[in-house]
């Protein structure tokens, strides 16, 4: 079980109970148990489980293994002798029931063709290309930070101990110095490679579009340009609108029926084009990517990232709580909030929660999965002060588990103390945005001009 946790493939024989007088597939019914189950308390993971069998009754083994695991997944689908699921911590795995090969390179080209399927997309690919390239790397990223370096990143660490003010956390400031760095090392091996420029190439994104519109459905995608209603489209008008030669082109292309952009003259097409938010979503599939990629570009931590194990969220700057039904956003300075021995005031921003259909800014899951969506719009008036209660050990304002909650304690007046549900922290340039905005509105100055002069 413990190699099979860390598989992306895991492949289990159907009848590999008769040594243990076992109706077959017990041991494979318990095993994709403990797989799922384990999967769920990760939040879910891109996983492959195939069944092999010499039975002809794949059809009736799929069906058994979907009924052995409605507890985990009452809403589960099967699709031929595939089973499909519809809860969002394993909506990309799969398990397949397949016929057993005459040879171990059958199973294996079978396998790897359908893990293919399963991994096939823009994105998905492009990252595994990133993990091959980072594999390939590895000697010259280890070489760049080779133990040559040792004495200057020790230096580094008495100079920060040198200094009475961030003595007590020298070993973690200059931990995050050295992740800095070596995240920093990577990121620019990635942006630099030509395999990963390669999966996200025009001939890439042609051969996506083939791939997901395989029918060849004249209206397979549905892009809507800000509030209008969307466009069924087929894989040509998709493919022409990536091909940009010229304005005159794009125009054709947005303006041909059926109509991308409605009506006005050709400068009026670009314009609305160019300014309005673009949706393009598959028909049939409910999945809001969108919201999922907005997510993933917000998020530092979520509550479906904290499980058992996980150390306690940081109140610091990008982290965002909740009381009652008002959520807010801390912009303390990262530098103030560390070192703490005593209640501080800690600057927060009140935050917009927005319905669907509205326009918002910023994204995170909550813990059901669902997408909490935020409309941040930086202001003085919207800026409250909460005086947060440290933790004594690490001098650092802490979420403490109570039940379902992470709760940061803070003080109302010397003899009472509330508290503020952690909900989420934002990547920390996403929060910096944020902290640059409300420095710009609040350093505003408001002049008293001439009104004839202040028109012209």
């Amino acid at each position: 079980m413990k190699s099979a946790k860390r598989a992306d493939i895991t492949i289990l024989d159907w009848s590999m109970d008769h040594k243990y007088g076992f109706p077959a597939g017990t041991l494979a019914k318990n095993s994709i148990e403990r797989i799922l189950q384990d999967d769920r308390e990760l939040n879910g993971r891109l996983r492959l489980i195939i069944i092999y069998t010499g039975e002809p009754i794949l059809q009736e083994i799929a069906q058994e293994v979907h009924d052995s695991i409605v507890s985990i997944d009452n809403a589960a689908l099967i699709q031929d002798r595939t089973i499909c699921f519809q809860k969002r911590d394993l909506e990309f795995c799969r398990i397949t029931v397949i016929d057993k090969k005459d040879n171990a390179d059958e199973l294996r080209d079978e396998a790897i063709s359908l893990f293919t399927d399963l991994t096939a997309g823009l994105l998905s690919n492009a990252t595994l290309s990133a993990i091959g390239e980072l594999r390939d790397k590895t000697h010259h990223i280890l070489h760049t930070f080779n133990k040559q370096l040792d004495p200057a990143y020790l230096a580094h660490v008495i100079g920060l101990l040198s200094s009475p003010q961030v003595r007590e956390k020298s070993y973690e400031i200059a931990f995050d110095y050295a992740t800095d760095l070596i995240s920093e090392e990577i990121k620019s091996n990635l942006q630099i490679s030509g395999h990963i420029k390669e999966n996200l190439c025009l001939d890439r994104l042609h051969d996506w579009v083939e791939y997901t519109n395989s029918g060849q459905q004249a209206d397979y995608y549905e892009i809507g340009i800000g509030n209008a209603q969307p466009t069924g489209v087929g894989s040509a008008r998709i493919k022409d609108l990536l091909n940009y030669v010229s304005e005159a082109q794009l125009v054709t292309t947005l303006s041909s029926s059926p109509q991308i952009v409605r009506g006005g003259t050709s400068t009026k097409i670009l314009e609305t084009f160019s300014k309005q938010k673009i949706h393009l979503k598959l028909k049939g599939n409910g999945y809001l990517s969108h919201e999922a990629l907005s997510a993933v570009e917000c998020k530092r931590r979520d509550l479906m990232s904290l499980r058992a194990g996980t150390p306690l969220p940081t109140v610091k700057q990008g982290t965002i709580v909740k009381k009652d039904d008002t959520y807010y956003i801390c912009m303390q300075p990262l530098c103030d909030s560390v070192r703490i021995e005593h209640c501080t005031n800690f600057i927060f921003l009140r935050i917009s929660v927005v319905e669907d259909g509205k326009n918002f800014t910023h994204v995170l899951k909550n813990s059901q999965g669902d997408f909490i969506k935020f409309n941040i719009k930086p202001g003085s008036k919207d800026i409250y002060i909460f005086n947060l209660k440290p933790d004594t050990v690490t001098n650092t304002v802490k979420a403490v588990n109570d039940g379902d909650d992470y709760k940061i304690i803070y003080k109302i007046n010397d003899a009472q103390e509330d508290s503020l549900i952690w909900f989420g922290e934002l990547k920390a340039n996403v929060a910096q945005a944020i902290a640059n905005k409300l420095a710009e509105q609040i350093s505003r100055v408001g002049l008293d001009t001439n009104e004839w002069l202040r028109r012209h």
